[in-house]
């Protein structure tokens, strides 16, 4: 890395994993305060029902100790009606049984009734959320025959997005009873024996770390498993299928197909993620025995310590193992629900990312900054350093390129501009008609102009058209289809077509609406000619284009970085040291005026 871009960069500050903590905290307070701010007396209820199933739970270790103790040493009550003798005789006995039953299932129920009122809270949010996504689709720029995102994108995030969401909103309530359980355990047994307690302390900061590690590892295994390898490994047997299709070798078409199968790494791939998945799920099981194994081993030792010192009663040694086992399985129950909330997070950002995209289409204070040339200034913050960020000078026509580690699937690209959004740099006018366009599943069935141009194409559009393509080079390719630009574009048709006039399909319809910010995905203009990608730069001569790139080889280690480039060099970025570990960002800044990361030619690579 040169030492001009290094000296752009800033320096890698201290702390960031408090900072990721508070991160981390500030997004789900943001979140869980939106999801209440209409549910607050449901959200108190839970905070009540969790409070009474604590207190009911410590009344009945107490009355249970108060029971042993009693049938170890009957004695006499006074009561109104006379004498009563506890613990000599049947109906003093079924007295003292049925209230440590009643209070145990008093306490069942009240945990039973904040779990369902954290659920109803967690699916009203998830409607109202998909709801408020929805109607703001409208409002977020493109024309209303091609909105700003497809369908699909739509979907998925006010449903897949929203549901995890309120997942995750109904675990942090549903942890409310576990932790005032396990708080009130932990005074009686702090009450019981504070030194043998705080002894005991060590043991819970040695399992708890462990069972959360090992339940994370059972949560990524299976993600990748899932998300990754079923998917990898059905499009890879299709493919094998149609080689075999392909060769015609009549019967050792069997040998060719059992040859490309052994063969083929990414059915090795497969079979890896499937035994990873698998032996995490075995590694969760042991360490969950040996978790069970050292409650009773310590359940024992409590025992031979009261034997020895003779500390206890027995009713208070039964209270104390009871608030002890109530602490133990606190523990394990909270350290899968942190789990939980960790595996749902990245839903958090994307809708606090979507609700700063919102915010900043709607408002009206948003200044639009430029320079004297009518250059739009976008500045860059930078969260790691206390310096305001670097400052990006963009000349209409420039190009503007986004390299982000995360994985750009859809809707993922507002995490990437959010920064530029948040800032204010980006006017109200210029975010709130932005354009985005993908490289998914192409599901157009009209003619080439009327796909540019809509039902009302303007007058001389057909010639327009045609300087268009010339000027992109595909004007020979689709001028040899039956029927030309009026021949329809069918999905058949449009896999057939080159990479450049692919590219060319997807991308004119923006040329032609005058948006005056572009947002692409990098894979839209991977392993298309050099030519193809300065003459398409030409076509947007007054506005701002975003190309967002992403890498399928490099493991970014950090969640958020965004790095920026203005086509020659590195101008900003969020985390420096992502740029220490992986240099070879530097050489893709500096490939021309559009830099673009040479991608994989898998069209289901972004979805």
């Amino acid at each position: 890395m040169s030492g001009e871009t290094k000296s752009q960069l800033p320096k890698p500050g201290r702390g960031i994993h408090w900072t990721r903590i508070r991160a981390f905290l500030s997004g789900y307070s943001l979140v869980f305060g939106e999801a209440t701010s209409d549910q607050r007396g449901r959200v108190l209820l839970v905070v009540v029902l969790s409070g009474l199933g604590a207190t009911l739970q410590g009344a009945s270790l107490g009355l249970l100790g108060f029971f042993v103790n009693r049938m170890t040493d009957p004695r006499s009550v006074e009561l109104p009606f006379g004498t009563f003798v506890i613990g000599e005789n049947a109906p003093s006995i079924v007295l003292l049984s049925a209230s440590v039953f009643a209070l145990m299932v008093a306490t069942a129920g009240a945990t039973y009734g904040a779990a369902r009122l954290a659920r109803a809270v967690g699916r009203r949010f998830q409607r109202r959320a998909s709801r408020s996504i929805l109607e703001s689709l409208g409002r977020l720029g493109g024309r209303d025959r091609r909105p700003a995102m497809s369908r699909d994108d739509a979907a998925l995030l006010a449903i897949r997005t929203t549901r995890n969401l309120g997942r995750a909103i109904q675990n942090t309530l549903q942890a409310l009873p576990g932790l005032a359980q396990l708080i009130v355990a932990l005074g009686i047994a702090v009450h019981l024996d504070a030194r043998l307690t705080l002894g005991l302390a060590p043991l819970a900061l040695v399992l708890l770390p462990a069972l959360y590690v090992f339940s994370g590892s059972v949560q990524r295994n299976s993600k990748a498993f899932y998300d990754e390898g079923i998917g990898q490994m059905a499009r890879r047997v299709r493919q094998l299928v149609a080689a075999i299709d392909a060769s015609r070798v009549g019967h050792a078409s069997g040998q060719v197909g059992g040859r490309l199968y052994d063969e083929d790494p990414q059915i090795g791939r497969y079979l890896d993620l499937f035994d990873g998945q698998q032996l995490a799920v075995r590694r969760s099981n042991f360490i969950t025995s040996v978790f069970r194994a050292c409650s009773i081993l310590l359940l024992l030792a409590i025992a031979g310590y009261n034997a020895l010192k003779d500390a206890f009663s027995w009713g208070e040694l039964v209270a104390y193992v009871g608030a002890l086992g109530y602490v133990l399985n606190n523990v394990q129950m909270l350290a899968g629900v942190f789990t939980q909330l960790n595996r749902f997070y990245p839903h958090v950002q994307k809708f606090v990312a979507w609700r700063d995209m919102v915010a900043g289409a709607g408002s009206t204070e948003i200044a639009a900054p430029r320079g004297p040339a009518g250059d739009l200034i976008l500045k860059i913050p930078d969260d790691a350093a206390a310096s305001a960020g670097e400052t990006v000078v963009v000349k209409p026509g420039g190009a503007l390129t986004c390299w982000t580690p995360l994985v750009l699937g859809r809707l993922s690209f507002w995490e990437v501009v959010r920064p530029l959004v948040r800032a204010g740099s980006l006017p109200v006018e210029t975010w709130g008609r932005a354009e985005f366009v993908g490289d998914g599943e192409f599901l157009g069935t009209a003619s080439l102009e009327r796909h540019v141009f809509g039902d009302a194409p303007p007058p001389g559009g057909s010639a327009v058209l045609a300087g268009w393509l010339a000027a992109l080079g595909v004007s020979e390719e689709i001028v040899a289809w039956p029927g030309g630009t009026a021949a329809p574009i069918d999905a058949a048709r449009f896999s057939a077509a080159s990479r450049e006039l692919r590219a060319a399909i997807r991308l004119l319809p923006l040329v032609a609406s005058q948006a005056p910010l572009v947002i692409l995905t990098g894979s839209t203009l991977a392993q298309t000619s050099e030519s193809f990608r300065r003459a398409l730069l030409a076509l947007f001569d007054d506005r701002v284009l975003i190309v967002l790139c992403r890498s399928v080889t490099l493991p970014v280690p950090e969640i958020g970085t965004v790095v920026v480039s203005d086509g020659t060099r590195i101008v900003g970025a969020g985390s420096p040291r992502w740029f220490e570990e992986f240099p070879l960002v530097t050489r893709m800044a500096s490939g021309g005026d559009v830099a673009v990361l040479e991608e994989d030619d898998d069209d289901d690579g972004d979805v």
